[in-house]
């Protein structure tokens, strides 16, 4: 491995990632400011690790991070574990919370609409796209809930449409047309279903979650009182309240005074299309009951 300014570049195909990490770790202890290092997608890694090499090594991994944590080579950096799915879930299915209960959490809210206004004409500055006030307002009216991931996403698509047609300006049409092809066609969405697949959850516990969010998306939302009397279909009455703050912290829901909602209206709408196309899925678990 070579170490060029900044970056870190392997030289081989066969790396021993945990030697070279703490060997990097071991040489930031010589940095005389602090540091925050990020290691993304992390819950999706340990998920990852253990579905193909296995839970011991899955918990191997977590037990290494936790020993980097305590370490006296830590004292000027800030460990960052992030990821588009909960760690909880994932150190639950192996059986090791005790392995995280040193970690603070921190729960992201959604962009104010100045935030998000600030975001577009950041990721727009110097495109070939142009999006006027109206457009940028008209945009974050149909997102709802302004969740970077979302704004990101309707702003590729967008810019993917006017490419294909050679014209610079977007038009409120074209938002309304990003939309209707991201429910139909993006493979990102896609991966809000599969991923309820991970192998954390029984097959009543997958079918018990997507009863939950195709509810949610047909009646716009679900109490706490109904998602527990369909906990019994399922057999999930003792631990309901479980996948409800799953789905929370997963990014699917939002809680507001005992009364869950999707966070964007986008997957909402998205849920919900999906879900009525797929025939043999509908069959496996049965239809919503309103």
């Amino acid at each position: 491995m070579l170490r060029q300014g900044g970056s870190v570049i392997f030289t081989s195909k066969e790396v021993d990632f945990k030697a070279e990490l703490l060997s990097v770790l071991t040489e930031m202890k010589s940095i005389d400011q602090p540091v925050v290092l990020f290691l993304d997608e992390f819950p999706e890694v340990i998920n990852a690790i253990a579905r193909n090499e296995g839970k011991e090594k899955a918990i191997e991994t977590l037990h290494t991070i936790r020993e980097i944590r305590h370490s006296e080579n830590s004292s000027n950096f800030i460990l960052v574990l992030a990821g588009s799915i909960g760690l909880d879930n994932v150190v639950n299915y192996l059986e090791r919370p005790k392995l995280i209960n040193d970690l603070h959490r921190i729960k992201l809210f959604p962009l104010s609409k100045a935030e998000a206004k600030q975001m577009i004409r950041q990721i727009t500055s110097g495109a070939t796209m142009k999006i006027g006030d109206a457009q940028i307002d008209y945009m974050i009216r149909r997102l709802g809930q302004l969740i970077p991931y979302f704004i990101q996403t309707m702003i590729e698509e967008c810019n993917r449409i006017l490419q294909k047609e050679n014209r610079p300006l977007l038009a409120n049409e074209d938002i309304d047309f990003a939309f209707a092809n991201l429910l139909k066609e993006d493979q990102n969405l896609n991966d809000w279903e599969s991923r309820l697949k991970e192998p954390y959850l029984s097959k009543d516990q997958y079918r018990f979650c997507k009863h939950i969010l195709t509810f949610c998306a047909h009646k716009n939302r679900i109490s706490v009182q109904e998602v527990y009397d369909m906990s019994g279909k399922w057999k999930q009455k003792e631990n309901y309240m479980d996948f409800l703050q799953m789905l929370e912290r997963d990014g699917y829901l939002f809680e507001e005074n005992s009364v869950y909602a999707f966070v964007s209206p986008l997957l909402k709408a998205w849920w919900k299309t999906s879900i009525l196309n797929q025939n043999l899925k509908i069959k496996s678990y049965g239809k919503p009951e309103y």
